[in-house]
């Protein structure tokens, strides 16, 4: 809590007993809709059976990938990351971005 929040005084902080509480959370979980998801894609060709197959199908993986959405680059991205470094490009250069029916992707 201290890494996320360093403002919050973690010592004052308590257990909530209140009886209510799981089902006011379980409501609160219902309620929140999702609007962005992240995938990781793997692209085997017909014979590759092994994840490191596909990393020599560069040119055949880009086109599905370009198939799936549009290319981006991350360092100053204002979209959604999916956790992605936008800054120092420590997870990748680009990535693929796309909307759909409300969605982020």
């Amino acid at each position: 809590m201290s890494q996320v929040c360093p403002s919050i005084p973690i010592q004052s902080l308590e257990p909530c007993h209140h009886r209510d509480l799981p089902r006011e959370l379980e409501r609160m979980e219902e309620r929140q809709v999702i609007r962005c998801y992240k995938f990781g894609v793997v692209m085997l060709l017909p014979g590759q059976t092994l994840e490191y197959q596909g990393l020599t199908n560069t040119r055949a993986f880009m086109e599905f990938l370009e198939w799936l959405g549009e290319p981006v680059q991350l360092n100053g991205w204002k979209g959604y990351r999916a956790g992605l470094d936008v800054i120092g490009d420590t997870t990748g250069e680009t990535s693929v971005y796309t909307q759909w029916n409300g969605y982020q992707i």
